[in-house]
């Protein structure tokens, strides 16, 4: 190892010593929020290269901004399913952590996974610009649909990778070389996109698909920058390390797949929210989109806090006295949740009434649904990621299929059966859902975390 890894480990390791009864859960939820900030950093700058696209793709046309985002939020589901999944090798990291021939293997195991899942991935979302039509939803641009398809389906690719080393990297406490391979995409990703997609000194102009392969240009130089940072972390030169032979990759596997799985429970609810939203108030879609891209927001936060948690409930410490790492948790979701609902109350009236001079909807009153859902869905993220640390995986997948959909889709079903679905029966959902993941989840924690007495 060099010295810089035996460095930290030896660091890590003291910092993950025996809890001392004096140290409070407030203390211990304070390095917990700091651990949580780069995994926060890193998704707001993920959403921060989604906005530059965004605003550079408005530039070519409304249609081909329509087509795009109807593409990416198709790809997203793809995505988090596939790659959002390697959020299970972060725990099973920091559990060997200290054993630096099973980081290795575990590396090549999740690099072959990663390979994998880039095969099963890819040709689903290179077939978007084609399955989405033949589904029944129109496309305003379809010859730049199918481009786009092509083109955000390479940046897809690279995402996986990124992520599979986001989740080597985290657990080894480089959180930070995360988010500045992250802060520099940002520019990387405007600047290939200007250049792809309107081909100044003559070049080809791309249109639509520039910004798919811009995309695919910034997140290739992340997977590129992160690599050779795990190469060095590993002490594994980089060309050998794509040649690891992956061993015991079946686990890794299934722990990855109910990961996903859970993923898309949790994020396609809120999608097919934004969908029923607009189909149940027609006139106050606008509106109710710019309230879920809020809270989508703050999930970014909560979902850096619950990688934080995950690790930290992974590490020997945290699975030797499960109780203190609950009560960690605990505390940091009450004071990130509360933050969050508190700006919701105050920065959502401001941004719909900043956009929508006449709203459709009672400001005030949408952004109470935000904040109470906001306060849930920090609960929800970070018990599932406590849970998936401890290795209950399978675990967090069923209650995020039971709760968000099962509870969350009756809700919406009952309340439809009284009368026309209206935004407020969709919050209700979303709020019904969510509650009862996070009250699953955090009821198997504490069970768990409960020391038993022997049985005869």
């Amino acid at each position: 190892m060099n010295a810089h890894t035996s460095t930290f480990r030896s660091a890590g390791a003291a910092a993950a010593g025996p809890r001392t009864a004096a140290r409070a859960p407030t203390g211990e939820a304070r390095g917990l929020l700091s651990a949580a900030i780069p995994f926060a950093a890193a998704g707001l700058l993920h959403m921060a290269i989604t906005l530059t696209d965004s605003a550079m793709i408005a530039l070519v046309g409304a249609d081909a901004l329509a087509t795009s985002a109807l593409v990416s939020d198709s790809r997203a589901l793809v995505f988090y399913f596939v790659g959002g999944g390697f959020a299970a090798l972060a725990p099973l990291m920091a559990a060997a952590r200290d054993d630096p021939a099973a980081l290795r293997r575990m590396y090549a195991s999740g690099f072959g996974l990663a390979v994998m899942m880039t095969l099963a991935g890819v040709p689903l979302v290179m077939s978007l610009g084609w399955t989405l039509p033949m589904a029944g939803i129109a496309m305003p641009d379809p010859e730049g649909a199918v481009a786009y398809s092509v083109a955000i389906a390479f940046a897809c690719a690279a995402m996986i990778f990124a992520q599979f080393l986001r989740s080597v990297l985290a657990p080894l406490g480089r959180g930070r070389v995360v988010v500045v391979a992250m802060a520099a995409a940002v520019p990387i990703n405007a600047l290939a996109n200007w250049v792809l997609m309107f081909g100044p000194g003559g070049l080809p102009a791309l249109g639509l698909a520039g910004a798919g392969y811009g995309t695919a240009v910034a997140y290739a130089a992340v997977t590129v920058w992160l690599a050779i940072v795990c190469s060095r972390e590993l002490d594994l030169p980089l060309l050998r390390s794509v040649t690891l032979r992956p061993r015991g990759l079946g686990p890794l596997a299934a722990a990855t797949v109910m990961t996903g799985f859970g993923l898309l429970c949790e994020t396609g609810l809120y999608m097919v929210g934004t969908l029923v939203g607009g189909l149940a108030d027609p006139a106050a879609t606008a509106e109710h989109v710019v309230a879920l891209r809020f809270l989508g927001t703050c999930y970014c936060v909560f979902v850096g806090l619950g990688q934080a948690a995950s690790i930290a409930a992974a590490r020997p410490s945290g699975r030797a006295d499960p109780g203190a790492a609950a009560r960690t948790a605990l505390v940091a979701t009450l004071i990130v949740g509360g933050v969050a609902a508190i700006a919701a109350e105050v920065i959502v009236p401001e941004l719909i009434v900043a956009a929508f001079p006449a709203p459709e909807v009672d400001p005030t009153l949408l952004a109470t649904y935000v904040a109470a859902t906001l306060i849930v869905l920090a609960f929800a993220v970070t018990g599932l990621s406590s849970l998936r640390g401890a290795g209950r995986v399978r675990a967090t997948a069923v209650i995020s299929a039971a709760g968000y959909w099962g509870v969350g889709a009756s809700t919406l079903a009952v309340l439809a059966a009284t009368g026309p679905v209206g935004l407020t029966d969709v919050w209700t959902s979303l709020f019904t859902g969510t509650a009862a993941t996070a009250a699953a989840s955090w009821a198997l924690l504490v069970w768990g975390a409960t020391p038993r007495r022997a049985t005869a």
